[in-house]
């Protein structure tokens, strides 16, 4: 079970062909800007703080994580990959 870090559309375009079942996602910086199109998954998480500062809060079609939920979500999965 990997953990993609994506951070730009540019990385989601990039990673999607290597995302497995059980992986899990999360949209950081630029990337917060998919979790308006994306479906709700449930491996798939965007941060808080990034959704806010881009005014974005209300239109996330996916939960929100704190920097707490995403240290214990490196935690849990097993490699990260980061997608810029």
């Amino acid at each position: 079970m990997s953990l993609h870090l994506v951070f730009s559309n540019t990385g989601w375009q990039s990673c999607q062909g290597r995302i497995k079942p059980d992986d899990g996602i999360v949209l950081l910086g630029d990337g917060a800007y998919l979790a308006m199109q994306l479906d709700q998954h449930n491996h798939v998480f965007v941060l808080q703080d990034d959704l806010e500062v881009r005014g974005l809060t209300e239109k996330s079609r996916v939960p929100g994580v704190s920097y707490k939920q995403l240290v214990e979500l490196t935690i849990q999965y097993n490699p990260i990959v980061s997608w810029s």
